[in-house]
């Protein structure tokens, strides 16, 4: 017998990581992923006010835009500024395969983040239309 261990060799000749050290790796990139919001913040808002000059819709605020124009630009702003969760909420399912005990935190924090980006536009955009 050999005195050497069995541990499995890569492509590369280089020993190949655990299922907990991959299962770690992706929950830390899952976590890594929620600073992508900054810059998913920045897409929506291009995306909401570059759909807003499509539609003639005004984007100073000194009108209401109707329902459904608030809708046609709301809807894919919000689109891109989940995309951080979604990444975020696939690799915690792939942190959970590998075997991670509780890998939702990255997946919860990012829905918490859309959800609250939702109502403060839906509480904003309420405002606008009771105020006037």
């Amino acid at each position: 017998m050999s005195s050497r261990s069995q541990v499995p060799v890569g492509r590369a000749g280089r020993a190949q990581p655990s299922p907990e050290q991959r299962a770690g790796k992706v929950y830390r990139l899952a976590w890594l992923s929620l600073l992508l919001f900054p810059i998913s913040l920045a897409a929506a808002f291009l995306v909401g006010d570059g759909l807003a000059t499509l539609l003639g819709a005004p984007t100073d605020g000194s009108t209401v835009p109707p329902v459904w124009v608030a809708l046609v630009v709301g809807v894919p702003a919000v689109l891109v500024f989940s995309v951080p969760a979604v990444i975020a909420a696939f690799l915690s399912g792939r942190a959970a395969r590998l075997g991670r005990r509780s890998p939702w935190g990255p997946a919860i924090v990012g829905g918490v983040i859309v959800i609250a980006f939702c109502g403060q536009n839906l509480l904003s955009y309420l405002a606008q239309v009771l105020v006037g």
